[in-house]
Order: C-alpha cells, then structure tokens, then sequence
C-alpha cells in the first residue's frame, strides 16, 4: 500500500509540472525535491528516474529561471540518489541535450546544479559520456539551433514574443556552446562518420 500511495504522489507532482503556471511547476518542483529528500529507497530513485527524461527536457529549458533552477536542483537529487551512475545510462541519451546545454544556461545557479550532477554522475568520465552521446548531442545541436524558431520552442498562444525570443537565444546560444565543448573534447578519426 505504502508503495502504491507513492507512485500516487509521483503522479500527481508529475501532472503538476505539465501545467502552464509557472508558480504550479516551481511548486511542483519543490514538492518533488522534498520527496527525493526524505527517507528513499535507491530504487525510489530508479523509479522517479524512469519517467523523468520527458519533462526534464521540456522544463530544463524553460522561459522561467525558477523553473531552470528548481529543475536542475532535482535533476542532481536524483542523480546522487542512484544506487550506481549506470543506472542512468537507459535514459542519458535522452536527456544528455538538455543537460549538458543546462550548463551554459544564464542563471548561476542552473550551471552550478547542472554542471554538479554532470559530475557527480561520470566524475572523471566526461569524454566517455560525451563519445557515447555524441550523436545525440549533435542532433540535439542541430534540431535545436537549426531548425527551431522561436515558435516551435514555446506556445505563441501561452507565451509573449519576448520570452519566446529569450528562450530561444538561450538554447541556440548553448547548442553552440555544446558543439565547442564536443569538439574540444573528443578527437575525431579521419573517414569516421556520425
């Protein structure tokens, strides 16, 4: 029972983060944070996990800074929470986009929560995890800088002209930042193809 009022709550928390209002989501968030703070199992982790790369993509890059930093916070909860790092390594090509963009994101505090968990999941491994995403990132990159506009990264209807235009410099400008942080970091084998 106690297990089934659980996936309750994360079901409820996780229906919150998919509403509109910012003050909901950073509410959501925080709610969230919480629980992966209190007496959790490692495969409490595992589960939360599961369904998290969904909506950490959607709300890493959010037009909200409190959002960005409520999300990356959680994001590193759960990450130290993980019995061992490959228990991420079904979702990281999912989510290895927006977390690594997550670290040339304005806010401070977004850089340090995702740089942190970026750490703390392949400590000394960055170039492995970066040579196993690369395709991902590169595609990540290229969606995102290329063939985004302003309009298909935010709803026009629920969001003003400014703040569609801020999120999207925002996430252009780390896509370039990514592919300089790739190249420096993986040495490319003449004739290799991606």
């Amino acid at each position: 029972m106690w297990f089934r009022l659980q996936t309750v709550f994360m079901q409820v928390i996780f229906k919150k983060l998919l509403k509109r209002d910012t003050i909901t989501r950073v509410k959501a968030l925080e709610e969230f944070h919480t629980y992966l703070n209190g007496d959790k199992t490692a495969q409490d982790f595992v589960q939360a996990l599961s369904a998290w790369p969904k909506l950490f993509n959607k709300l890493s890059i959010d037009s909200d800074r409190r959002v960005r930093e409520s999300t990356f916070l959680v994001h590193l909860t759960l990450v130290k929470g993980l019995p061992k790092r490959q228990a991420i390594l079904p979702y990281l090509k999912d989510i290895i986009g927006s977390w690594i963009c997550g670290k040339f994101d304005g806010s401070k505090e977004v850089v340090k929560y995702a740089t942190e968990s970026f750490e703390e999941c392949f400590p000394n491994k960055r170039t492995e995890a970066f040579a196993f995403c690369q395709s991902e990132i590169l595609r990540f990159c290229f969606e995102n800088a290329l063939n985004s506009t302003p309009e298909t990264l935010s709803d026009p209807r629920f969001t003003s002209a400014e703040d569609m235009a801020s999120k999207f410099g925002r996430v252009v400008s780390g896509c370039v930042a990514m592919m300089a942080l790739l190249l420096g970091c993986l040495t490319f084998a003449p004739g290799k193809t991606f």
